[in-house]
């Protein structure tokens, strides 16, 4: 490889690849929105496509045009005719998150809030990713999980409400594995039938992940109460009602791609 320096520095105005992190949590979100949300500057990527048919898998319409992506996401459950809901024996739709442990909590949510069983599978080394504290709260919440042994992928996820919806109530969870079990529990309160109340452990690892979810909700029209709980734990509370709301959002970003453009600018 032969590497030659510029003659002269750096100088453009440059935008940097978006966040495929925020980018997850908006179509998750878009999803699980009654209405339809526009999302600008996606990146291109394997993951981002799994999220993409990910969308569809949950029963909502994706589109790409005009340099975005366009999702029609469910109607709230409130809203949904329960004569037209799926019954549990219906056929589950089924839906591939590759290798992306991220994918998988927030679709294993997601999943627990459509009126479609969900069968999730994926490949390489994502059955060895935890996903145990997440199922058993979804449980708590009346979900229905089926594993096939080692409580990870493959899996099947239920509703447990005829016309979709999480039932409200409180939740526990783990913390000292990943921030990602709230950060998916709190974007399935989208569709939740009453207030949620998230019971953390202790203060999460990667806990700035936890803030973009917490910042991404907010620009979508939900609004997280944050509170203290016994021994040094934390509480998210989720009012009753809360719903995401129509729009138009713009993917920030990646700061880890443009460290390669500060470093050009060096």
């Amino acid at each position: 490889m032969e590497v030659s320096p510029p003659r002269r520095p750096v100088s453009a105005v440059v935008r940097p690849p978006g966040s495929k992190y925020e980018a997850n949590r908006l179509l998750a979100i878009a999803a699980l929105t009654d209405g339809e949300r526009r999302i600008l500057g996606a990146p291109e990527g394997e993951d981002i496509r799994a999220a993409v048919a990910a969308t569809r898998a949950l029963g909502a319409e994706t589109t790409e045009a005009d340099g975005g992506i366009r999702v029609r996401g469910l109607p709230a459950p409130e809203r949904a005719a329960p004569e037209a809901a799926p019954t549990t024996l219906a056929e589950p739709a089924l839906a591939d998150v590759g290798e992306s442990g991220t994918l998988l909590r927030f679709l294993t949510a997601a999943a627990a809030t459509s009126p479609t069983p969900v069968r999730i599978v994926g490949r390489g080394r994502l059955p060895e990713r935890p996903l145990g504290g997440l199922v058993r709260a979804l449980v708590s919440l009346g979900a229905v999980v089926e594993t096939e042994g080692g409580g990870s992928v493959p899996l099947t996820v239920r509703s447990g409400e005829p016309c979709g919806g999480l039932r409200g109530g409180r939740a526990h969870l783990p913390t000292h594995e990943t921030s990602q079990f709230a950060s998916a529990l709190l974007i399935a309160s989208g569709r939740a039938l009453g207030a949620l109340e998230i019971e953390l452990d202790g203060e999460p690892v990667s806990a700035s992940y936890l803030d973009l979810t917490l910042s991404v909700m907010a620009r979508c029209g939900a609004t997280v109460e944050r509170r203290g709980g016994p021994h040094g734990g934390r509480r998210l509370f989720v009012p009753a009602g809360t719903r995401f709301r129509p729009g138009a959002s713009r993917v920030s970003g990646d700061w880890a791609s443009a460290s390669y453009l500060f470093a050009a600018a060096a």
